[in-house]
């Protein structure tokens, strides 16, 4: 890159300064340079590169950002052989006009009067103005990757009532005496695009460094930039930090605390973490505040939404309601459903097993699930009592009842992908009985879905059943074991507080929780990579 050096009687060193849009993307500008480069200590010289672009077509135009605060940043960028960070300076910003000064002509006289005049009227004049600094002020980087190398920031807020200005001349000083100023033209700039990457700094722990990217995929200086989440199992108050990006377009996030997080880093553990550009501070991201999350560890998924057919229409027969019978399965199928909710219950096969109680069971054949939904929704015959209590060989019989091999297959048959939705099958609860019902199930769902079963059929378990979070977690623990993809269903309080971090290594997703408890999907584009376009006027 040619340098066109200011030679100064007494210059030590040169400093180069380019700006942060050109220097980013590598796009060659033409310089506009002004001021004295000669100095006791040094003197200035700058890169054809430079942001001192008299006009579009000449060279490239510096993005600047407006602030809720109505506070307008750039940067300047370059290098220095001197141990002194630069500072940016905004030269030609404009002052409000001085308001006319009221005349002092002679007072008209009549005959014979002595002639008078108006006494002087001095007028007010308010000093100029800039609006109130409500966010804090981005921050220079020195140096900025290469020894001598700097990013400051520039404020080009015009005085309160004057307009945005169109171009800036800009002096760089590096606080010993030598200067060079810049002119160049602006173009307002909009956050369009927010990237992450990490730094491990404590065991798995990391901190987390957001770029804001505005439409020419230029770094944004002086953006409010959000962390929003939570440590995984955390039932105490949410990650919510807020950071202003600095020179480079940057903020860091050392970990959990206030601000961007404490002095010395102690990283986020395992959860989850969203940075967005929160343009009007108001901790919530909008429709137009680009996001990016960063997931550490396992964690459970807030589900995807899902259209599956469910019918909890009450019948005499069947399982009891509609969507547990063959008619829902058809049902299912005619309106074009790709899933479908199914209710399981578990009964013992024989009498025999029955008589050995529960504590017995131990082989999948001791048990057989049955397509019911159970109390209040039982079908008439059985009344108010419990398919945990019953003898398969025995009820078998009933009219439209589903065992779990004719309820898949009829599904299978007709296209439908299930939601096995696990009820109140306590007293099979001990590990041996829930590894036997899952064995079960699993290989039934292999006999009808074939290899593709595990993406055929879920699991899923209410909060709020006998037993509460404890019984859900403990089945969804063991369906996981044996392959399945496992949905809790949050109900109540399990809406506002995330299940404990061990369980969301086998807890996939949860549906019903209110917006931010648990992780999103992130998109599979979050993290393309942002195009670096030449800006444009």
């Amino acid at each position: 890159m040619r340098k066109i050096r200011l030679r100064g009687r007494h210059t030590r060193r040169n400093v180069c300064v380019v700006a942060a849009a050109a220097l980013l993307a590598g796009i060659p500008a033409a310089a506009h340079l002004g001021g004295s480069g000669s100095s006791q200590h040094g003197g200035i010289s700058l890169t054809t590169a430079s942001i001192g672009v008299t006009s579009p077509k000449a060279g490239v135009p510096l993005g600047v950002f407006e602030r809720k605060d109505k506070h307008w940043y750039a940067a300047v960028l370059g290098t220095t052989t001197g141990s002194m960070a630069p500072t940016a300076t905004y030269l030609d910003r404009q002052t409000p006009p001085v308001p006319p000064v009221p005349s002092t002509s002679p007072s008209p006289t009549l005959p014979g009067s002595t002639p008078t005049t108006s006494p002087t009227v001095t007028p007010t004049v308010t000093p100029p103005t800039l609006p109130a600094l409500t966010l804090a002020t981005p921050a220079g980087v020195f140096p900025a990757g290469r020894s001598g190398s700097f990013a400051e920031p520039v404020d080009l807020t015009p005085y309160t009532g004057m307009p945005v200005p169109t171009s800036a001349q800009i002096q760089v000083s590096d606080g010993t005496g030598a200067t060079t100023t810049v002119t160049t033209p602006l173009y307002q700039q909009t956050v369009t695009a927010v990237r992450v990457k990490t730094t491990a700094v404590s065991g798995t722990n990391v901190s987390i460094t957001a770029t804001a990217t505005d439409q020419f995929g230029q770094p944004v200086v002086g953006a409010p930039l959000r962390l929003a989440g939570s440590v995984a199992g955390n039932k105490g108050p949410a990650v919510n930090q807020l950071g202003i990006t600095d020179a480079l377009g940057q903020v860091t996030y050392t970990g959990p605390g206030t601000g961007t997080g404490p002095a010395v880093a102690t990283g986020y553990p395992t959860g989850f973490y969203t940075a967005y550009f929160d343009h009007n501070v108001d901790g919530h991201r909008g429709g137009q505040e680009p996001e990016v999350e960063v997931v550490r560890g396992t964690v459970s998924y807030a589900a995807p939404g899902k259209a599956f057919y469910h019918n909890d229409k009450r019948i005499k027969n069947a399982g009891g309601v509609y969507a547990d019978a063959r008619k829902g399965t058809l049902a299912a199928h005619a309106k074009r459903y790709t899933w479908i909710d199914q209710d399981g219950q578990l009964s013992f096969r024989t009498r025999a097993h029955k008589v050995a109680g529960a504590g017995r069971v131990a082989s999948p054949t001791d048990l057989v699930w049955v397509n019911a939904h159970g109390s209040p929704f039982n079908p008439t015959w059985l009344k108010n009592r419990r398919f945990e209590t019953r003898v398969w060989n025995k009820i078998k019989h009933r009219s439209g009842l589903r065992d779990l091999a004719k309820t898949l297959r009829q599904d299978a048959k007709h296209g439908l992908s299930v939601e096995w939705e696990v009820k109140d099958v306590q007293p099979f609860t001990t590990d041996a009985a829930l590894d036997a019902a899952f064995s079960n199930l699993a290989a039934t769902a292999k006999q009808y879905y074939g290899a593709a079963w595990r993406s055929r059929v879920q699991v899923k378990v209410l909060s709020n059943l006998s037993g509460g979070q404890a019984y859900a977690l403990n089945v969804l623990e063991h369906a996981h074991a044996y392959g399945f993809t496992t949905l809790y269903l949050a109900r109540g309080k399990a809406t506002r507080t995330q299940i404990p971090a061990s369980a969301q290594s086998y807890v996939n997703y949860v549906r019903g929780a209110a917006g931010g408890v648990y992780a999103y999907i992130p998109s599979a584009t979050q993290n393309a990579p942002v195009k670096v376009l030449t800006p444009h006027l």
